[in-house]
């Protein structure tokens, strides 16, 4: 009979003792990495979130700076003068209606009817082509943050309309100021559009890009706020507050 106090255990307690600590050491190493994955991705948070507030304020910033409402609508207003002499000329004329064309191509060089338009950079737009796989972090700020680029898009592809109409009017006016009258060169445009029609479309379509504009600022402004909460919400104690605020609040 083999009694337990002459049994000699080292062999056995040697490979346990060495397990548990590759186990424990494991574990260890695995709460390091969770650790560092969390912190990781609070990082990659809050530089998205920071990028895109950065981003859309240089926006918001930007059509305020080119007072881009305030053209629009007095782009409208001229517009609608347009219609107004139009319509005055029609009643002296007694509805004579190509007269009426006639002199007011005469007032109006083809300047009038340029549509509405600005030159918009790529690189004004860096951030969103950037960090466009990264959007999905930032939670509950996403949806006004896709809205918003989605109404900039629009935009930009309106204002890409408006650049084929500037463009054959660059073209006219070239022609006009070139020829022996340029006068009769407008007339002949007045002739060959209907020109009432166009700015009576004109007044409409832009009237649509307004509200468009007028969406950009209003998710932009909702973004400003998301993002703003979104990145309280993931800045640390230390972030938020100096050390010693800290400390006080911790104890």
């Amino acid at each position: 009979m083999i009694h337990p106090e002459n049994v000699d255990y080292t062999d056995i307690y040697i490979p346990i003792f060495g397990l548990l600590g590759i186990i424990i050491g494991a574990i260890i190493t695995g709460i390091i990495q969770i650790f560092r994955d969390r912190t990781k991705l609070k990082n990659e948070k809050l530089s998205t979130a920071y990028a895109f507030k950065g981003e859309i304020q240089s926006l918001l910033e930007i059509v305020e700076t080119m007072e881009l409402k305030k053209n629009l609508n007095e782009f409208i207003n001229n517009k609608n003068k347009f219609l107004e002499l139009y319509n005055e000329q029609l009643a002296i004329t007694n509805n004579n209606i190509l007269k009426s064309l006639h002199h007011l191509a005469g007032l109006h060089e083809v300047s009038y009817f340029y549509p509405f338009y600005f030159t918009v950079s790529q690189d004004l737009f860096l951030v969103k082509y950037t960090f466009k796989d990264k959007i999905g972090l930032l939670d509950n700020s996403l949806e006004n943050i896709i809205k918003f680029y989605q109404y900039v898009n629009i935009l930009l592809l309106d204002i890409e309309y408006n650049k084929t109409k500037k463009e054959e009017l660059d073209e006219l006016r070239v022609k006009a100021r070139s020829a022996a009258n340029p006068h009769e060169v407008i007339i002949n445009y007045y002739d060959t559009h209907n020109i009432i029609g166009e700015v009576k479309n004109d007044i409409e379509y832009h009237k649509y890009i307004l509200k468009i504009l007028n969406k950009i600022v209003e998710y932009g402004k909702n973004c400003i706020i998301d993002l703003d909460k979104f990145i309280n919400a993931n800045l640390s104690c230390k972030q938020k507050h100096p050390i010693k605020a800290c400390d006080q609040l911790e104890q």
